[in-house]
C-alpha cells in the first residue's frame, strides 16, 4: 500500500478537487509556487504530487506551459460510424483518410502471427487519423481476401470495416487486445512528424471466429504524449 507520504497527500487533495469539477478538462492548474503556497510545502514536494498525477494520466504536463487537466476518457461502444478505435484529444472530431491499400500473401512472420498457412491472401490496408490538419494516428489492418470476396475497393473506402461482418454473417466469437511501447520507424517518423525512436503507443486487436479462426487483424499507433487511445468493445 506504500507510505501516505506528504506529495501522496497533496495529489489525492488535488484529484479531489479535480472530481469535484474546480478544474475543468483543459483548465490549467495553478502554477507550483501558488500551489506550493496553498499547501505550505516546498516547490519539490508539489512535483512529486503533479508527477503522480501524470502517471494516473489525470493531468498532463506541457512544456513551458505548466500542468493541465485531461480531457474525459470516452464512452466506448462500436457502432457505424466507427471501425472499432477512438482517439480522445477533446469534443472535436477526427478525420479518417486512406494511405495505403495491397493484396497481399502472408510470409513466414504474418502465418505465424496469425496462424494461416503460407501464401493466404490478405487486404492490407493502412488509414490515418486528423485533427485540425494534423496526424494523430496511424491504423492498419489485415482481413482474409476469401472472406470479403470483390471487396477490396469498399473495405478501403469504407467509414466501418468491420461493419461488413454483419452482411457477410461473420460472427466474432473473441477478441484479443494488446498495448505495448514502440519507437518510431521512418515511415512513422514522416507520418507524425516526430524524431527517429520516438515513442508510440500501439495497440493491437486480433478478432476470432468460430473455433477460433482468424477473422481480422488490427493496430492503432499514435504519439503517446498527443492522446489516450481506447478500443471499443465488441457487441
Amino acid at each position: 500500500m506504500g507510505t501516505y507520504t506528504l506529495d501522496r497527500k497533496i495529489a489525492h487533495e488535488l484529484k479531489y478537487n479535480i472530481d469535484h469539477m474546480e478544474y475543468k478538462p483543459d483548465m490549467a492548474l495553478p502554477p507550483e509556487r501558488e500551489l506550493a503556497e496553498r499547501f505550505g510545502v516546498q516547490r519539490k514536494t508539489i512535483r512529486m504530487a503533479l508527477s503522480r498525477l501524470v502517471n494516473e494520466k489525470i493531468i498532463v504536463a506541457k512544456e513551458r506551459s505548466g500542468y493541465f487537466i485531461m480531457p474525459p476518457r470516452c464512452q466506448l461502444r462500436v457502432n457505424e460510424n466507427s471501425i472499432g478505435w477512438r482517439l480522445c484529444l477533446s469534443d472535436k472530431e477526427l478525420k479518417a483518410k486512406p494511405l495505403s491499400y495491397s493484396l497481399v500473401e502472408t510470409n513466414k512472420r504474418l502465418s505465424e502471427k496469425f496462424r494461416l498457412p503460407l501464401g493466404t491472401k490478405l487486404h492490407e490496408i493502412r488509414r490515418i487519423y486528423e485533427m485540425d490538419g494534423i496526424v494523430i494516428g496511424l491504423e492498419g489492418f489485415y482481413v482474409q481476401e476469401d472472406m470479403f470476396p470483390g471487396m477490396a475497393g469498399e473495405l478501403l473506402s469504407s467509414e466501418s470495416v468491420f461493419s461488413v461482418f454483419d452482411d457477410y454473417h461473420i460472427e466474432i466469437q473473441k477478441s484479443l487486445f494488446t498495448t505495448n511501447i514502440i519507437y518510431a520507424d521512418e515511415m512513422e517518423k514522416g507520418i507524425f512528424n516526430l524524431p527517429l525512436s520516438a515513442p508510440l503507443v500501439k495497440e493491437e486487436l486480433s478478432l476470432l471466429e468460430r473455433e477460433n479462426r482468424f477473422a481480422a487483424y488490427a493496430y492503432m499507433k499514435a504519439p503517446i504524449e498527443k492522446m489516450e487511445i481506447m478500443l471499443y468493445e465488441w457487441e
